[in-house]
């Protein structure tokens, strides 16, 4: 009964949060959204890198398979196989492969010829930015930017930055907490921008890498109304199926929320 209680409540926050998250800008067939065929409306910038002459050559990419390859590590970190979990995987998506970039193995290199980064004792560092086409957020009270992300951290930050007048970038980092060193993640975030962007007409967007390795890959990109809640379960309390349980019956007696 408990785990009937449990998926009910599940269900409508769900269901709740969904009816309250209204796409206006990209969505499923957006060849913008989803990188389809290549980065389309989508510009990229090289800003910095370990090279001071080859700032220009940390950029973003568009990836056929959705993934980091060609990829040039092995051992701890991580496979150039595995896809982003998104929807649209399958016609590509964008990457910023730092690792490939980053160790004079790929062909705009951004690191010191010959260095491989870990073994020199120093780290790879690039900054390069992927922005958005203008869109119009002037009718929009909450704006949120909704995407799939694969990211495999050595060393560095990510962000989205924001504008409305085409100057000056309102920074909003992601991925703080988690991954930690050496860690990834290969998630869905919706990221709160309405400080930045709800009541403009002229808004860009863009997602900064600032580091060094491995990389990141983003797909999928939707501009988003907030859920009106924003609700999770927290240190739920399980109340008991019954007054007393026979002993040889309270093994199979478990709560599970799914």
């Amino acid at each position: 009964m408990q785990k009937i209680i449990s998926t009910i409540i599940l269900s409508v926050l769900m269901i709740s949060q969904m009816s309250a998250q209204t796409i206006f800008w990209g969505g499923p067939g957006n060849k913008d959204s989803e990188f389809n065929g290549g980065l389309n409306g989508w510009t990229t910038k090289g800003l910095a890198s370990a090279v001071a002459d080859s700032a220009g050559n940390a950029v973003w990419t568009h990836s056929k398979t959705a993934n980091a390859a060609p990829f040039i590590f092995g051992g701890g970190t991580p496979s150039a196989n595995v896809a982003v979990n998104s929807k649209s995987k399958a016609n590509g998506a964008a990457v910023f492969n730092s690792a490939y970039i980053g160790t004079g193995k790929g062909p705009a290199p951004c690191y010191p010829k010959g260095s491989t980064g870990i073994t020199s004792g120093t780290t790879a560092t690039q900054v390069g930015v992927l922005t958005s086409p203008i869109i119009d957020c002037s009718a929009q009270t909450t704006v949120g930017v909704w995407f799939y992300q694969l990211y495999y951290k050595f060393n560095g930050t990510t962000s989205i930055e924001v504008t409305h007048d085409g100057t000056t970038w309102q920074e909003f980092p992601i991925n703080v907490v988690s991954p930690a060193v050496n860690g990834n993640v290969n998630n869905r975030l919706l990221v709160d921008i309405s400080s930045a962007a709800a009541g403009f007409a002229n808004v860009q967007f863009r997602f900064k890498w600032s580091g060094g390795l491995y990389f990141w890959v983003i797909d999928d990109v939707y501009l988003a109304n907030l859920p009106d809640n924003d609700l999770a379960l927290s240190q739920p309390f399980y109340t008991p199926g019954s007054y007393a349980t026979p002993l040889s019956q309270i093994c199979g007696d478990t709560f599970v929320i799914q």
